[in-house]
């Protein structure tokens, strides 16, 4: 019994790839800075999204897609696929986070 229970928590002392962890880090400095161009009038382009902005949902949604992608992303971590699939959502997620920041840059300065 004792070596089925080790056996069963073995995946709690796995290592958690540096590019899921980029991944969440990107998603929570998105919403934030999703959240404060709202604060100033912006409306969200993605229209999925956007209808949940009008109903009140947005950051369910958004923190509910994050985690969605999150779990499916660290079920299949060791797929080299994968990797290359979260490669790409990073890169994306830095070019929305440089949007972000100069689209706010220029409504606070301009």
């Amino acid at each position: 019994m004792g070596t089925a229970a080790a056996r069963d928590r073995s995946h709690w002392s796995e290592h958690v790839p540096d590019w899921l962890t980029l991944y969440v880090f990107l998603g929570l400095a998105d919403l934030g800075f999703t959240l404060v161009a709202f604060q100033l009038g912006a409306k969200e382009a993605n229209p999925f999204l956007s209808a949940a902005q009008q109903d009140g949902l947005f950051e369910f949604y958004k923190i509910s897609l994050t985690l969605l992608i999150l779990c499916i992303a660290y079920r299949l971590r060791k797929r080299t696929v994968i990797e290359n699939i979260m490669a790409f959502a990073n890169a994306f997620m830095c070019s929305l986070i440089v949007y972000h920041i100069a689209s706010l840059s220029l409504v606070v300065f301009g």
